[in-house]
Formats: C-alpha cells, sequence, structure tokens
C-alpha cells in the first residue's frame, strides 16, 4: 500500500541520516544496512523505496574509515545511480490537442516522434507540456546529491566512473525541472 511505501522509505531515510550522523559509530551496523539496501534497490520497483535505499547505501560507503569490503559496493551503486540518472521513468508529455485527462507516452517517445516528424517533413503535433512524477524527480534528485556527496568523501572510489558520470550529469543540465539540472550543475563541479 502507498502508506506501507512511504513508510519504508521514511525508515530509510532514517537509517541513512543516523549513519551519516553516526559516523564512524555507524560501522559495526554498516554491513547490513548495504545488504538491505542493495536488496531493495534490486527488488523494487517504487521510485521512493529506490530513492531511500540508494541514500542509504551512499550514507554507508562514505562513512568514515569504512571497511574495504563495503567499499566493494561502490561500482555497484554507481551502476545504479546512472541507471536512476538516464530513466525517462515518470516523464510524460501532454501534445496539444491531447484529452485533458490523456498524457502520452514517455517524453522520450513523444520527442522521438517529433525528430521523425521534422525528417519526413511533416510539421506534426506540437508539445504542450512535459510532466514529471515527484516521486521519480526525487529519485533524481537524491541520484545526483549521492554522486556529489560520494564525489566529496570517497573521490578515489568514484573515479573510474567519472567520465561516465559527467556525461550522463551534463546530459541532465537540459532537463525539464530545473532543480534537476541546478543538481546535475552542482555534480559537474565535483
Amino acid at each position: 500500500t502507498p502508506e506501507n511505501i512511504m513508510l519504508q522509505a521514511s525508515a530509510l531515510d532514517t537509517l541513512a541520516t543516523l549513519a551519516s550522523a553516526a559516523g564512524e559509530s555507524f560501522v559495526p551496523m554498516a554491513a547490513d544496512s548495504l545488504s538491505l539496501a542493495g536488496q531493495l534497490v534490486s527488488a523494487e520497483t517504487d521510485p521512493d523505496i529506490r530513492r531511500a535505499a540508494l541514500n542509504l547505501s551512499c550514507s554507508v560507503v562514505s562513512l568514515p574509515n569504512s571497511p574495504p569490503q563495503l567499499l566493494e559496493a561502490v561500482p555497484r551503486i554507481l551502476e545504479c545511480l546512472m541507471e536512476t540518472l538516464k530513466s525517462t521513468e515518470g516523464i510524460g508529455v501532454k501534445m496539444i490537442g491531447d484529452d485533458e485527462n490523456e498524457i502520452g507516452s514517455s517524453a522520450f517517445d513523444a520527442v522521438e516522434d517529433i525528430d521523425d516528424d521534422i525528417e519526413d517533413g511533416d510539421d506534426g503535433e506540437e508539445i504542450e507540456h512535459f510532466t514529471i512524477e515527484n516521486s521519480y524527480m526525487e529519485e533524481k534528485h537524491t541520484a545526483l546529491s549521492s554522486i556529489i556527496r560520494m564525489a566529496q568523501k570517497i573521490p578515489q572510489h568514484i573515479a573510474p566512473s567519472s567520465s561516465e558520470l559527467y556525461q550522463e550529469c551534463k546530459s541532465l543540465t537540459d532537463f525539464v525541472n530545473e532543480d534537476v539540472r541546478k543538481f546535475a550543475c552542482a555534480a559537474l563541479i565535483h
């Protein structure tokens, strides 16, 4: 149920905050927390749960004096963060003339259709506006802030992926949401 999802996400966020605040004292619980977060990121389709699990993962691997076995999870966490950044899930587009209650397919499909129309010389439909579900936008915010945090706390562990991360953050500077664009610019700096 939606209430359970919000409760689970809040519990994960609380655990992430506790990990960040406790610092090195949290290390004994870090492995279990990272395992839980990894299971949730892999198994969940709900963006609120994925967001909270990624937040917890980044909090745990960014702990001071984090054991090497925890840091082995960084490449997988970065993969999940990249998937989140690349995702067009939750982004819809309303075309001019569409029914008021009808939101078209993904924004990616709409832009692709417009590109096809331009190539064919057809004016086609025009985009009225984009819609973004809050949960998916928050998931992107968390992914970007997690990249920033990891770049600050464990830069040597994200260095192998820095080029790919840079390119993906750069592409988000054109995102339809202003807050995501701001976070993407901040991530580029780090």
